[in-house]
């Protein structure tokens, strides 16, 4: 039994938006996958010296599968809220800065070793027999280039954060030339992380026309769904179907029972299915030929739409049980790859956009910066003062260069005022308290500061029911009459 070309399988995986579900496709019942697993895990496990020496003429794979290891061993220690601190508005909290300390000196050598990644020659005559233990420490190097690129982002450093992407481009690209399904969606897994990359750097105004013209040219590339090897991996997996077909025909039929529960592992066909006889064989090659045609030319319409209506079309005749019962228990679920497929394009083709009009100059960084982020950290940077410092702060803002800080606050002070009269006394849904004096300096009435003399209330409450406007602007006017008193000199009310 093979992972790599029955693992995504109709009814067996359900994969998330960003792949993150790709581990949980691989079919664990079977017995080599058991073995290979073990074995992998074993290798893992062993204790390695951070960065140790290559081997003389190690390949680049041997490369990557090396550092995997070792970044396997570094992430141990890396847990889930040092990670999310990677992207909060305060930066990596000290868990975090350790292992990006621990790490930092694989980046380079990540870069090094993503250059010179060659086509990766599997031996597809192995059919369902077939196990892929590299995908996991590819997965594991993207995830962790991809938080180096994001770090290089919160500092940046555009020029580290290009080359780690070219170099995630690189393994995107290696990962997928598997030209198996399995393979393509840890591609779009490792493109995805890429891809929040690029937006990231876009949204904190990172790029200028060079380094967005750079980054254009990856994203490009990461963007074009025909890079991902489906249409291979249709021919790849119809023909490994077809030759474990060729297999169980080959023998006595007395025989072909238990080879076919190796093929199947724990996946069991319903109760008097015919899979082994030769009527059921041939039935079975026929079908899985003309599937996997079917599909592949799915996999290769540019217009995404049609292509996903073709293999809905495809997988409904599996289930209605029009096709060979073979194709039911070991077709890859399609459609959610495709859709995979169609998503990650749909959301390049966003990211490219904003890099082309900064590559062209259409627009500027500051044009597509999500200021957002940085209201909300100064928002969490000023609740942490005291009641003071903030009230300084509001006041600055509160009215012209041309006021002394002593003036605003004093704005500051009588609007926070009045807002806490008209809250107490008419609990409104809606207020705004907003201080026009400056608006209305060298009138009568005004003191000369440009503050604290003339409101706007803009106001909502369940008191004004039923009320025509002239009782609902009293009620306001009764609740602030001390203030009138005292020199407030103008309110304007507008009941909303």
């Amino acid at each position: 039994m093979y992972p790599a070309i029955a693992a995504v399988r109709s009814g067996s995986a359900h994969f998330g938006g960003d792949c993150g579900a790709v581990i949980a496709a691989i079919r664990f019942d079977s017995p080599m996958l058991r073995l290979a697993t073990i074995l992998l895990l074993a290798i893992s496990s062993r204790v390695l010296a951070h960065q140790s020496a290559p081997p003389a003429a190690e390949t680049a794979d041997a490369a990557l599968e090396r550092l995997a290891q070792q970044l396997s061993e570094v992430r141990g220690d890396f847990d889930a809220d040092a990670e999310d601190s990677l992207a909060s508005f305060d930066g990596p909290n000290e868990a975090a800065r350790q292992w990006l300390d621990r790490v930092a000196p694989f980046g380079a050598e990540l870069r090094r070793i993503a250059s010179g990644l060659r086509p990766r020659q599997l031996d597809l005559s192995q059919g369902f027999r077939l196990t892929l233990p590299h995908l996991s420490g590819l997965r594991s190097v993207s995830h962790t280039m991809g938080l180096l690129a994001n770090d290089a982002v919160r500092r940046g450093d555009a020029a580290t954060m290009i080359a780690l992407l070219r170099a995630q481009r690189n393994v995107t690209m290696h990962t997928a030339g598997d030209g198996l399904t399995i393979s393509s969606l840890v591609a779009m897994y490792q493109s995805g992380t890429a891809r929040r990359t690029l937006a990231a750097a876009i949204d904190g105004g990172l790029l200028d026309r060079a380094a967005a013209t750079e980054a254009l040219a990856i994203s490009r590339e990461l963007g074009d769904g025909a890079n991902y090897g489906l249409v291979q991996a249709m021919r790849s997996e119809g023909g490994a179907l077809q030759s474990e077909i060729g297999r169980l025909a080959a023998l006595a039929e007395d025989a072909r029972g238990a080879a076919l529960d190796e093929v199947l592992g724990g996946n069991k066909p319903q109760p008097g299915v015919d899979l082994t006889s030769d009527a059921a064989l041939a039935r079975a090659g026929d079908d899985a030929a003309s599937y996997f045609r079917a599909a592949e030319e799915a996999m290769a319409n540019p217009d995404r739409a049609a292509g996903q209506a073709a293999l809905a079309a495809l997988e409904e005749s599996v289930a209605a049980g029009e096709r060979s019962p073979f194709l039911n228990l070991l077709a890859p679920a399609l459609l959610r790859v495709h859709d995979r497929l169609s998503s990650l394009e749909r959301e390049y083709a966003v990211v490219n956009g904003h890099l082309e009009a900064l590559a062209n100059g259409t627009r500027s960084p500051a044009d597509l910066t999500n200021a957002a982020p940085h209201y909300l950290a100064a928002a969490q940077a000023m609740a942490a003062l005291d009641n003071e410092s903030q009230q300084q702060i509001l006041a600055a803002s509160l009215a012209g260069d041309e006021l002394s800080l002593e003036e605003r606050m004093r704005a500051r002070r009588v609007a926070d005022a009045l807002h806490a009269r008209l809250t107490e006394v008419l609990a409104p849904t809606d207020l705004q308290v907003i201080d026009e004096s400056a608006d209305h300096a060298g009138h009568m009435g005004a003191d000369g500061t440009g503050s604290g003399t003339h409101f706007r209330v803009r106001i909502a409450s369940p008191a004004f029911a039923g009320k025509r406007r002239v009782a609902q602007h009293r009620l306001v006017y009764d609740a602030l009459q001390d203030f009138l008193a005292r020199g407030l000199h103008a309110l304007a009310i507008e009941i909303v």
